[in-house]
């Protein structure tokens, strides 16, 4: 079996295993969901009723006039959009990377992408993309220029204490490298991403009234060798509003490093795995984050290890 032959099977393993744990992860996550939803439901009507009593107000009124808001809202939500996805990035990353110190760290090594697996149990997040497709996921042709994005709607709202935010199943992002090891050493990795995109949020509490919007994207570190090593966290974004609309671009090339201890072993790879995790939630709100259209995407251009 030939080097190439055998990075092919071990990563294919290893895909597999992101997918069984994704589809795992979001089968424990639709359980709980229905055991609230079973809970709750009955008691949401009366919830509205109770907020109408308060506010004496009947709840057509209270459903007519957040009708006439959600349709303004949507029209100004389309403006804003509109004015975030125009905005080019500075291509700085290259910048970065021709300065960084550790290129020139004895040993150093720089490391392509293998692989991008984006999973979704939306089909709607992957269809469009190129590549190859399975269910949930897809391995895109160009695995260093992802594009996905996250909108969520939410009409519910109630009495404090009783508000519930609900979101939609996050989307994961695995982007993989690879390296043989041929030095025992403790290993310090250091992944060069940029993250172009822009979130809109609205939400606004009011007496008695609970209401939120948020947005959130994370980066989870790991290594293989023989066995996974411990992740390490990092949170890329996290926005929420429950006072009105809000909105920003967000455009950065912040550094992610992780350390692991490698053994020397010229048949058997080291994967590093970098995964993204995208996520928008509302309770009477509504909420985007997008990196997708126009000039924003995500582009993890480069792995950086080095032995010490």
């Amino acid at each position: 079996m030939s080097a190439r032959e055998d990075l092919d099977r071990q990563f294919r393993s290893l895909h597999s295993q992101s997918i069984t744990e994704f589809e795992e992860t979001m089968r424990t996550r639709h359980e709980e969901n229905e055991r609230l939803v079973a809970e709750q439901k009955p008691l949401e009507r009366e919830e509205f009723a109770r907020v109408a009593r308060i506010l004496d107000v009947p709840i057509e009124q209270i459903e007519r006039s957040r009708s006439a808001q959600e349709k303004k809202l949507k029209n100004r939500i389309a403006e804003i959009q509109q004015s975030l996805q125009g905005k080019a990035h500075p291509e700085s990353v290259k910048v970065k990377l021709a300065l960084h110190p550790a290129l020139s760290i004895p040993g150093a090594r720089s490391v392509p992408i293998l692989a991008t697996n984006i999973m979704s149990t939306n089909q709607a997040d992957i269809i469009g993309i190129q590549g190859q497709h399975g269910n949930p996921w897809v391995l895109p042709y160009d695995p260093g220029r992802i594009r996905i994005k996250q909108e969520h709607v939410s009409n519910e709202y109630g009495l404090c204490g009783w508000a519930r935010a609900h979101a939609n199943d996050p989307i994961w992002v695995d982007v993989w490298f690879a390296f043989l090891s041929e030095r025992e050493a403790n290993w310090t990795f250091w992944v060069i991403a940029g993250f172009h995109g822009y979130y809109v949020l609205n939400a606004r509490n009011s007496f008695l009234l609970c209401r939120d919007a948020r947005v959130t994207l994370d980066v989870t570190m790991s290594v293989f060798q023989y066995f996974w090593f411990s992740d390490q966290k990092v949170t890329v974004l996290d926005e929420d509003s429950d006072s009105g609309l809000r909105w920003g671009n967000y455009d950065d090339y912040p550094d992610f490093y992780y350390s692991a201890p490698l053994r020397a072993d010229s048949s058997y790879w080291v994967f590093l795995r970098f995964r993204i995790r995208m996520y928008a939630t509302a309770y009477h709100g509504y909420s985007l984050i997008d990196f997708a259209d126009g000039p924003n995407f995500i582009d993890p251009v480069l792995l950086i290890a080095w032995p010490h």
